[in-house]
């Protein structure tokens, strides 16, 4: 991001300052994107955690562009979209499902042992994580 905000603001030469700030849009809406699949994988499945922040994308970026006629997809950029969709949405599917594995999450870590990573506590252990008590409960 520091490297696209470093251009000329000459308008011949690009757009520095509107790159950056759309870089800088875009870096927070990851990051709140990653904290809000976060906190609702823990309590719904995955999928119901994934599929709204899909939806609101379609709406915000692929709706808006299609109705203005704005949508120039080429054939050969299509499989190159295809591929960057899908690993996009492994990516979150892999982070939503990561607690549930019995590895450390950073909310275990600061309830069990108020430290950091030096070792983890007891309580982070496999049996604590979601899918253990899931099989527990059966």
């Amino acid at each position: 991001m520091f490297v696209a905000g470093r251009g000329s603001e000459d308008p011949a030469e690009g757009h520095g300052r509107r790159a950056t700030l759309l870089a800088l849009a875009a870096a927070v809406a990851i990051g709140l994107s990653l904290y809000a699949i976060g906190r609702v994988s823990v309590s719904l499945p995955v999928a119901w955690a994934l599929i709204p922040s899909r939806i609101a994308g379609v709406a915000a970026v692929t709706v808006p562009l299609v109705l203005r006629s704005e949508l120039r997809l080429t054939r050969a950029a299509l499989p190159l979209v295809l591929v960057s969709g899908v690993c996009e949405v492994a990516g979150f599917a892999l982070f939503a499902s990561a607690p549930g594995t019995g590895s450390p999450s950073p909310r275990c870590w600061r309830r069990c042992s108020g430290r950091s990573r030096p070792s983890p506590p007891k309580c982070c252990s496999a049996s604590g994580s979601r899918a253990a008590r899931s099989r527990a409960s059966r």
